[in-house]
């Protein structure tokens, strides 16, 4: 009971107290032995329950730490990965709407270029705060790839499109500082595809909101786009 923490320990500690109580009404038990045991009992329970809830708090912190990005706070690609998989798998099971958005920071190799990588990194933080502070509880968002992120909204392509659009438009109000004291920032683009309930086929919803992103780059960048059959922009020479 103790290892269940201080609620554990309280129940142990009564159910003994108890037991104390009936003992020491019969003359041949010492209650001051009694007395002594439980105070020991107690000790030994609250010192084994705070190392197990010690315990507990570092595997559960190295668990998180394995899932997650360091730099922008968010879910790593494989975390997403396994996510996504499951949830086209559940989307066909229950026939529950669920979207994909992809972003991009827009010339993002340019910023790196121009400002170096210390203030691109910072860039990339700064969006990955803006985008978990953007989400609903529902929603899981993930760095896809080095300036590429991804979110899975439990939803339809309008819900999607709408915090598509949120997250664009609080990325754009986005500065760091530079070398030389000024504040610079960035934009990006965002292609969002509907799971079609039933395909089986994770790798479809990634491609068709790959090409929404690309449309979106290909129309000028910093905008959002549905996926259309009709987009078929190649991924060559647009950042």
């Amino acid at each position: 009971m103790p290892l269940c923490g201080a609620r554990g320990l309280v129940v142990s500690g009564s159910a003994t107290a108890l037991v104390l109580a009936l003992l020491t009404g019969r003359e041949e038990v010492d209650g001051t032995s009694l007395v002594v045991g439980l105070g020991a009992f107690c000790a030994a329970g609250l010192v084994a329950g705070l190392a197990h809830q010690a315990s507990l708090r570092r595997l559960e912190s190295a668990e998180r730490h394995s899932v997650t990005d360091r730099l922008t706070g968010l879910s790593n690609y494989a975390y997403f990965s396994d996510a996504l998989v499951r949830e086209c798998r559940r989307s066909d099971r229950y026939g529950l709407p669920l979207s994909l958005v992809l972003l991009d920071l827009d010339r993002f190799k340019e910023f790196n270029d121009r400002y170096g990588h210390e203030p691109g990194n910072r860039l990339l933080a700064e969006v990955g705060s803006v985008i978990r502070a953007s989400l609903r509880s529902s929603d899981l968002a993930a760095r896809y790839g080095g300036e590429e992120l991804a979110i899975l909204v439990q939803g339809t392509a309008r819900e999607a499109l709408e915090v598509a659009e949120r997250i664009r438009a609080a990325v754009s109000r986005v500065r760091v500082r530079v070398a030389g004291g000024g504040q610079v920032g960035t934009t990006v683009s965002a292609g969002v595809a509907e799971y079609p309930p039933g395909a089986g086929d994770a790798d479809l919803l990634l491609d068709q909101a790959d090409k929404a992103l690309y449309a979106a780059k290909g129309a000028g960048r910093d905008q959002v786009r549905l996926f259309a059959p009709e987009h078929r922009w190649a991924r060559a020479g647009v950042a």
